[in-house]
């Protein structure tokens, strides 16, 4: 058997995720009872990273109680931030479809996660990035909206925005917030609307497979 003398030489592993160096830095700061807005200032990274797989935090806000004058709101501590990659930003441009939704089965310190993509013919989801803020409310959609534009336009990137379609649930905050950001003007045709329900519901009526395949060709 052959053996050979020189040592081996192994490929080094990706580093993923927050290194150990920057989380030592926020536990000591947390220690330290430094507020949120003054970590993140410490953390964000002023420049764009060259690498295309390389996350950043592209934006954050933050708000204190004695800085909010919505009467609506309920006065407390808030903040958002969204961090994506180059290439993540990349997938808005070639898709005029777009999820956004809060998830927690995802959460960081006991706050959601928003997910904002799109998916493809064969329905794989792509993530344009991801924000964690600690509300859900429209300030908070509109936030990470405005977050996707600014994102490409810092990369000197574009989205067709008059194709645009929101895919989302029925949540008001959401679809409010989209028709502000990107200034679409909606329309409601409740005849229309109404007529389309009602199609639905007939069609859950078919008595086999066949019947709602052949019903169903006049939706496609």
């Amino acid at each position: 058997m052959y053996e050979t003398g020189d040592d081996h030489l192994h490929q080094e592993p990706k580093s993923t995720g927050i290194n150990e160096q920057s989380k030592e830095v926020i536990c000591e700061l947390f220690k330290m009872k430094t507020k949120l807005k003054r970590i993140l200032k410490i953390l964000e990274e002023e420049v764009i990273p060259d690498d295309d797989d390389k996350p950043w935090v592209l934006k954050y806000q933050t708000e204190y109680e004695d800085e909010i004058d919505d009467d609506n709101d309920d006065d407390v501590n808030k903040f958002r931030f969204f961090v994506t990659t180059k290439i993540l930003l990349f997938n808005a441009t070639i898709s005029n479809k777009i999820h956004a939704d809060a998830t927690y089965k995802l959460i960081w310190q006991e706050f959601p996660c928003f997910i904002i993509g799109t998916t493809d013919m064969i329905k794989q989801f792509h993530p344009y990035g991801f924000a964690v803020c600690s509300n859900e409310k429209e300030k908070d959609f509109e936030f990470i909206f405005n977050c996707i534009r600014d994102g490409l336009h810092y990369l000197n990137l574009q989205m067709n925005e008059q194709k645009l379609a929101l895919i989302a649930d029925v949540a008001e905050a959401i679809s409010n917030e989209f028709l502000k950001v990107f200034e679409k003007h909606h329309t409601e045709d409740k005849n229309l609307h109404t007529e389309i329900m009602d199609d639905i519901d007939t069609l859950q009526l078919s008595k086999n497979k066949k019947t709602f395949e052949i019903a169903i060709q006049d939706y496609s």
